[in-house]
This record gives structure tokens, C-alpha cells and sequence, in this order.
């Protein structure tokens, strides 16, 4: 699966996100969340919840091309 979070979140070097201020995602974007991280959980995950690990891992990728632009 093809968990690529660079095409649901596009951020330019003149630009400042929080991945906290994203509130809501679709159904499809949660289950898909759902299906990669449950298996690693080893429990049920709950849409809010999915929802968080989103975020998360939005952030660390915000993160990660901040330290890009940063240090490249």
C-alpha cells in the first residue's frame, strides 16, 4: 500500500502548516489508515484515532522537509 502523504499535503518553502489545524479526512483516507496501522497496534483504531496517526505522521513529514530545505 502507498501511503504517500506527499500528495495529500503540499507545503512550499514560504509556507507554514500545522498539521493539527487538519480537522477531518475522508472515509477512504481513515480506512486506508486504518489498514496500515491496526496490524502494528494489535487492536481495533477508532476513526479519531486514525485520525490522529494521520496527523503524526503529517507532521514528521513537515518536519522532515524542513530539515531538507534547512540543510540541503
Amino acid at each position: 500500500m502507498n501511503y504517500n502523504l506527499c500528495l495529500l499535503y503540499k507545503m512550499s518553502k514560504d509556507q507554514t502548516y500545522s498539521a493539527e489545524n487538519l480537522t477531518s479526512f475522508s472515509e477512504e483516507f481513515l480506512d486506508k489508515t486504518r489498514q496500515l496501522f491496526q496490524p502494528l497496534a494489535g487492536r481495533d483504531l477508532s476513526d479519531e484515532e486514525c485520525a490522529q496517526i494521520a496527523r503524526n505522521m503529517i507532521g514528521l513529514e513537515m518536519l522532515l522537509r524542513q530539515l531538507r530545505v534547512k540543510y540541503a
